[in-house]
């Protein structure tokens, strides 16, 4: 696990370095809104660019590399990782933070009016297990309801 953060960690810088290489591939001016305010006024009055162009390229820098980042988040969490479903990967980091009325560690919360230490949760959960094609879903299902 430690090594596919790593890998998946020199990969985003690798990308990141990829993703700058190219925006400065015509000159560094095209990345000019990385800088400093006083830096692109430099640059707009030696007529290197204008700020128009300045706000267009930030613009397309920032959708793009945000794009790109959520693909390689999405593959990188659901295709390497195994990540089976949202809500089952969701579930267990909210228990930190519960209502507060629980010091011991233990999840005290609720969700649509009912609590989680019903055996009516554990039921759902249960029907859930039982119906899981994966066994990792099942395990994390029992788990949870263990935990309950």
């Amino acid at each position: 696990m430690t090594v596919r953060i790593v890998v998946e960690g020199l990969l985003l810088g690798v990308l990141l370095a990829a993703f700058c290489a190219t925006g400065i591939r015509n000159g560094a001016v095209n990345m000019v809104f990385l800088y400093h305010a006083d830096v692109q006024e430099r640059c707009i009055r030696n007529g290197l660019i204008t700020r128009e162009a300045i706000r267009q390229k930030a613009a397309a820098f920032k959708g793009l590399g945000i794009a790109v980042y959520l693909i390689f988040l999405l593959v990188s969490v659901y295709a390497v990782n195994g990540a089976r479903g949202f809500w089952i990967g969701l579930a267990y980091p909210m228990r930190a933070w519960d209502d507060g009325s629980s010091r011991d560690g233990s999840y005290r919360g609720s969700y649509e009016g009912r609590s989680y230490h019903s055996d009516e949760m554990k039921e759902k959960l249960r029907r859930l297990a039982d119906e899981a094609d994966d066994e990792r879903v099942k395990r994390a299902l029992h788990a949870a309801m263990q935990s309950i």
